[in-house]
C-alpha cells in the first residue's frame, strides 16, 4: 500500500458537489481502416490484454487508519471491466453533438469503491468515426501517466513497448535569486460565478506552423504566444457581451515539474501558479509582449515551488494548460487516429481550457460550464481570430 502525495489528496478532495477531480481524453478513430469493429466489447478485450503494464489502472483509494483524513493507495487484484467501459452510440453526431455527450459522461464522479477510471467508446459519429473517451482521476497523476495509458492501449499493432515518461523541455530549476514579485489579482468575471451542474465541451485543431511563425518571427516562446492569443480571445468574447476587462484576467497554470531524465512514475509532478492573462490589453502586440513578461513571472514561481508543488486554486478567472501529445502512432484495431484532445477539469471557475501539441497541429478544447458559457464553439472561434491579429502583428 502507498500513501497519497499531498498534492494527489488535494485533486481527490475535488470530488464534492458539482465539482469532480477527474480529467478526460478524446481519441477519435477514423473506423473505415478498422480490421475489426470498433466496440465497448472489443475496448475491454484491448485494455485488458494491457492491464499487466499498467498497473495504475488497479488503484482505488482507501482511508488511511494510521493518518486520520489521508487515504492511501491499494491494487485490486481483480478489475471488474464491465463496470469500467461502457458503450455509447450517437447516430450521426458531429462534432457539437459529441462534445455535449463527452460533457454529460465526464459530470459524474468516478466510484472510488473501485479504481478511478472508465473508458467509454462511442459509435456512430458522422464520417465513419469512433470515439474512446478516457476518464482518468487526478490523484492517480497528472498528463503524462495519462498519456502513458492510452498509448499502452493503443500502440501501434505489433509495436508494444514498455510505456515512458515522453520527454521534452525540463521542468524549471529552482532559481533563489529570482525576486518574489506578489501574484496577480484576479478580477470578477462571469466565469467566477457559482458552478452550476450544467456542462458543455468543444474542441479544434490549427495548424502548429501558425504559432510557430508567430513564435519566431517575435522571439518569444510557443506558450508565449498560447497567453497572448487567448488573452485577445477572451477580450473579445467578453466584450461582445458588454463586459470588456479593464485590468488582466488571471488563469491557473499548471507547469510540470518533471525532467527529461524522470524515471517513469505516476503520481503529479507540477506545480499550479497564476499567471496574469493580457485580456486588458487592445493591441495584438502589446498583449504578445505582457504574455512574455506574464510567463517569465509563472515559470519563476514553478522554479520556486520545484520539487514541492504548489497548488493554489483561489483567485483565478480561468483555468489554462498546456500539454504535450503523445510521440507515438495510435491506432484501435487498425484503425488510424485523426485527432486526440484532453478535457480539463471546471472545478474552480466556469472555463477551463486545455491545448494540446502534436509535431503538425495545436488541439484546443474548451469546458466549460453551461450555465456561465452557453456556447463553448464561439471561444474556438474567437482563438482563431485572436491569432489572425497576431500574424498581422508580426507580417508588419
Amino acid at each position: 500500500m502507498q500513501a497519497l502525495e499531498p498534492l494527489d489528496e488535494l485533486f481527490l478532495a475535488q470530488d464534492r458537489g458539482v465539482t469532480v477531480g477527474h480529467s478526460g481524453g478524446l481519441t477519435l478513430f477514423d473506423a473505415s481502416s478498422a480490421t475489426r469493429p470498433l466496440t465497448a466489447e472489443d475496448l475491454r478485450q484491448v485494455i485488458e490484454g494491457q492491464l499487466e503494464r499498467l498497473p495504475v489502472l488497479r488503484r482505488r483509494p482507501e482511508p488511511d487508519p494510521s493518518r486520520p483524513g489521508r487515504h492511501r493507495w491499494v491494487e485490486d487484484e481483480v478489475v471488474d471491466f464491465a463496470a469500467h467501459v461502457h458503450g455509447h452510440h450517437l447516430p450521426g453526431g458531429d462534432d457539437r453533438a459529441l462534445g455535449r455527450l463527452l460533457a454529460q459522461i465526464n459530470a459524474p464522479p468516478l466510484d472510488r469503491s473501485r479504481p478511478l477510471w472508465e473508458w467509454h467508446a462511442i459509435d456512430g459519429l458522422e464520417g465513419g468515426r469512433v470515439a474512446a473517451f478516457l476518464k482518468f482521476h487526478h490523484a492517480l497523476g497528472d498528463a503524462v501517466p495519462g498519456r502513458q495509458v492510452v498509448e499502452t492501449v493503443f500502440a501501434v499493432d505489433g509495436e508494444v513497448e514498455e510505456a515512458t515518461v515522453v520527454g521534452g523541455e525540463d521542468a524549471p530549476a529552482p532559481d533563489a535569486a529570482a525576486p518574489a514579485s506578489p501574484p496577480p489579482s484576479a478580477p470578477v468575471t462571469r466565469f467566477n460565478q457559482p458552478l452550476s451542474g450544467q456542462r458543455d465541451f468543444a474542441f479544434g485543431s490549427i495548424a502548429r506552423a501558425r504559432i510557430e511563425q508567430i513564435r519566431s518571427a517575435s522571439a518569444t516562446t510557443f506558450t508565449d504566444v498560447l497567453l497572448a492569443a487567448w488573452a485577445g480571445a477572451l477580450r473579445g468574447w467578453l466584450a461582445l457581451r458588454g463586459e470588456t476587462p479593464t485590468v488582466p484576467l488571471v488563469a491557473r497554470l499548471p507547469i510540470s515539474l518533471r525532467r527529461s531524465d524522470d524515471a517513469p512514475a505516476g503520481g503529479n509532478r507540477l506545480a499550479v501558479v497564476p499567471v496574469a492573462v493580457p485580456a486588458d490589453q487592445g493591441a495584438a502586440g502589446a498583449r504578445l509582449r505582457s504574455a512574455h513578461e506574464a510567463m517569465t513571472q509563472a515559470k519563476r514561481m514553478a522554479a520556486a515551488a520545484a520539487g514541492a508543488g504548489v497548488a493554489d486554486t483561489a483567485g483565478m478567472n480561468f483555468a489554462l494548460s498546456t500539454l504535450k501529445g503523445s510521440s507515438r502512432p495510435i491506432t484501435w484495431g487498425g484503425a488510424k487516429c485523426p485527432g486526440a484532445f484532453p478535457l480539463a477539469m471546471v472545478n474552480v471557475t466556469g472555463l477551463a481550457i486545455a491545448c494540446l501539441t502534436t509535431p503538425a497541429n495545436l488541439r484546443v478544447s474548451v469546458h466549460v460550464d453551461a450555465e456561465q458559457v452557453s456556447d463553448p464553439w464561439s471561444l474556438l472561434r474567437a482563438f482563431e481570430l485572436a491569432l489572425d491579429d497576431l500574424e498581422t502583428e508580426v507580417a508588419d
